[in-house]
């Protein structure tokens, strides 16, 4: 799943990854990922740190507190400096974390790398 409030990057993550064949659902906000999240069951979670209505941070914690999803793989994008002290702690519990924009490399290694550590 791919959680991002710009249909422009959800369409070119969902490119990349549709065509290394992995089926994406998509979500325009934390709090309409969230809502797919208790009806779909999801392999790995893609999202935003900044979206309204929900961020990405706020999203990770309901996953966390939740027994269904809280090793739900996690991929944080930002499009602030990686190098920012308040973005890696927001980022604390996720798996990952890319900075935008990504490479479809680092993003198709990121993601397959995470799944296969699941499985």
């Amino acid at each position: 799943m791919i959680a991002d409030d710009s249909p422009v990057n959800q369409t070119v993550y969902a490119f990349i990854l549709e065509k290394a064949e992995h089926e994406v659902l998509l979500a325009d906000n934390g709090v309409e990922a969230w809502q797919q999240l208790q009806e779909d069951i999801v392999d790995l979670l893609i999202t935003d740190i900044s979206m309204p209505e929900m961020d990405g941070p706020a999203l990770l914690g309901h996953i966390r507190q939740s027994a269904s999803l809280e090793g739900l793989p996690v991929v944080m994008l930002t499009g602030i400096g990686a190098d920012d002290k308040r973005l890696q702690s927001l980022a604390v519990d996720a798996d990952a974390l890319l900075t935008k924009p990504t490479s479809s490399w680092e993003l198709l290694s990121t993601v397959e790398g995470l799944l296969v550590r699941r499985s």
